[in-house]
């Protein structure tokens, strides 16, 4: 998450900062939130089993098979989206 964050901070020449959380941090802050039951169990379940899983993190050519050309780096995939302001928006936080 740290390398996407820096990514998307070098594309949109913004000033992003990476805090890392442990997930029974983010989990209290999905629930704390209002998020649903169910939907604070999904986000758990694909950060712990999904992501968390050393299993799934093999690099395999099947983006390129799917798609009919070569995958593009993350770095790439930033360049091309801060060109439409995506990531030049106002956020508001109220808690």
């Amino acid at each position: 998450f740290a390398e996407a964050i820096n990514a998307i901070a070098q594309a949109s020449g913004r000033n992003i900062q990476y805090q890392p959380v442990s997930l029974d941090e983010y989990h209290g802050m999905l629930q704390a939130a209002g998020l649903p039951a169910d939907y604070v169990w999904l986000i758990d379940y694909l950060f712990r089993e999904v992501l968390g899983n050393p299993d799934n993190q093999a690099i395999s050519h099947d983006v390129e098979q799917v798609l009919g050309r070569k995958a593009i780096s993350f770095q790439e995939f930033a360049h091309k989206n801060a060109s439409t302001g995506v990531w030049n928006q106002s956020v508001t936080q109220t808690l």
